[in-house]
Formats: structure tokens, C-alpha cells, sequence
């Protein structure tokens, strides 16, 4: 069965269905056993007596529609977030994805509004870690880089594991990335 198949509150996504699971889970969403989340993507819910069926976190559904195998980076306020360059809680979630149809847009993955960007070159495995730490020293130079910014930054090139050496063939991508390296010291 499939309900046993998934946890609840887990996403279901359309494409990783069999038909036979397919046609089960029309039956749940009749039955009200299961919900769409949104486009292709459903989940069981935990049933609560007193507060109604459960809401699915939009994080998962986000990640695998746009991050999934190197396909993509958190990028904007919520990359100076993650890297603990500022304190401030976007108001949306911001990537950087090889599945942007267009420069930016927007779409809404359940509660959340996400921001979608082109990246400037094709994300790969090789290179994702390098154009992600790029883009925050992008962003570092717009927001000007105190020793807080300074902690944050080197905190995040630790973690993503990346030397100057790897950002050297992507560095025409992000010009004002360079003045940034330099007043972290990383130049």
C-alpha cells in the first residue's frame, strides 16, 4: 500500500509513481486519506482532532524541485542567512537553479514564495560549491563586510570546502566578488 510506503507529512512527488500507485493515490485524495500539495506533489497528512489535517513543510518539495543533484543553490538573503553574513529572516526563499525557465521569477511552493534565478553558467557537480561561495561574496559586496560578514564568510568557505583556486574560472560570472575577497584577506 502506499500510505505504508511514504511517511506522513513526507512529499509524494507524481513522477516517482507507478501507475497502479498512481490510481491508489486518486483514490486517497477522494477519500480525503491523502491532499495535493500542489502541482504533482501530495502527501499524507497527520490527522489532528482538534486543529484539522496537518500542512506539509514546503523545504523538502523546494529542494527537490530546484536543488536536487547539483541541479542548484540557495542564493539572496537566504544564502546571507545560511552563511551567517546577516541575522535578517527573508521574507522569501531565494535559488540560483538550472530549472529557471526564465531570469527570475516567482512561484509558490505551498506557503512559501520563492524567488528562481538563471544561474550564470550551467550548475554542475564540479562547480556548484564555487558559484555558490561566489554569488555570497556577490552579495557581501552590496552589504558591505564588517568582521561579522568576515566570520560569516570564512565560516561558509570552510563548510562548502572551497579554495581561490576553485573560483579562478568563474570569477568573470561575479565582478564585484573580487573586491570582496580581498577585504576578507583571501587575496
Amino acid at each position: 500500500m502506499l500510505k505504508e510506503k511514504y511517511e506522513l507529512n513526507t512529499p509524494i512527488f507524481e513522477e516517482d509513481l507507478s501507475d497502479g500507485e498512481m490510481v491508489e493515490l486518486q483514490a486517497d485524495l477522494e477519500s480525503g486519506v491523502a491532499k495535493e500539495f500542489g502541482h504533482g506533489t501530495y502527501y499524507y497528512p497527520v490527522k489532528r482532532p482538534t486543529r484539522g489535517d496537518s500542512l506539509l513543510n514546503p523545504q523538502p518539495v523546494i529542494e527537490r524541485r530546484f536543488l536536487s543533484g547539483a541541479n542548484g543553490f540557495y542564493s539572496g538573503l537566504t544564502l546571507l542567512n545560511i552563511a551567517r553574513v546577516s541575522t535578517q529572516i527573508p521574507n522569501r526563499v531565494e535559488l540560483t537553479s538550472n530549472n529557471a525557465t526564465d531570469d527570475d521569477y516567482f512561484v509558490k511552493v505551498g506557503v512559501s514564495r520563492v524567488k528562481v534565478q538563471k544561474p550564470p553558467t550551467t550548475i554542475v557537480e564540479e562547480n556548484i560549491r564555487a558559484l555558490q561561495f561566489l554569488d555570497l561574496l556577490h552579495l557581501a559586496d552590496y552589504v558591505g563586510i564588517d568582521r561579522y560578514e568576515r566570520e560569516g564568510i570564512m565560516y561558509f568557505k570552510d563548510k562548502l570546502n572551497v579554495d581561490v583556486e576553485d573560483l579562478i574560472p568563474y570569477l568573470s560570472f561575479y565582478p564585484n566578488a573580487i573586491n570582496s575577497l580581498k577585504e576578507v584577506g583571501l587575496v
